[in-house]
């Protein structure tokens, strides 16, 4: 692969299509093990969330992705969001074309969104105030 092209480790429960595959997309060397870390049979507690927020960070990590595309239960992407920051691993957004479609009928996938300097405006210091995420307590601090 093109070194102008970044690696992007593929953290969904989707297979990595043509169209990701064009764009540095890639899925991990054990996706069933992904697949089971992102889906839950109950509700899952917020240690729980955590762990597997973990573990999946380190499945990250291993891959030596230059940015990771995440989606998944809004209850554990959040906490997959911040772990992967944590690593210094990009966490980004796969954007797709509701008007247009691919060949199978799909919405076609367009590129990217990274709301990583949104949310983490070190130069600004601001604060992102979370809350409490499940009674987690993910709160980013003010830095100065």
């Amino acid at each position: 692969m093109s070194k102008n092209i970044p690696r992007i480790l593929n953290l969904t429960v989707h297979r990595t299509t043509p169209e990701q595959a064009l764009q540095g997309v890639f899925d991990p060397v054990n996706k069933k093990l992904t697949r089971k870390l992102m889906k839950f049979k109950h509700k899952p507690t917020p240690e729980e969330l955590v762990d597997r927020a973990r573990q999946l960070g380190d499945i990250a990590a291993a891959h030596v992705p230059d940015a990771a595309m995440i989606s998944g239960p809004p209850y554990l992407v959040p906490i997959l969001f911040f772990e992967l920051v944590q690593r210094g691993i990009t966490p980004l957004f796969a954007y797709s074309s509701y008007k247009k479609k691919n060949e199978n009928g799909d919405f076609r996938h367009e590129g990217f969104v990274d709301i990583t300097p949104s949310l983490l405006d070190l130069e600004k210091q601001q604060v992102l105030a979370l809350g409490s995420i499940g009674g987690v307590g993910l709160v980013a601090e003010e830095k100065g």
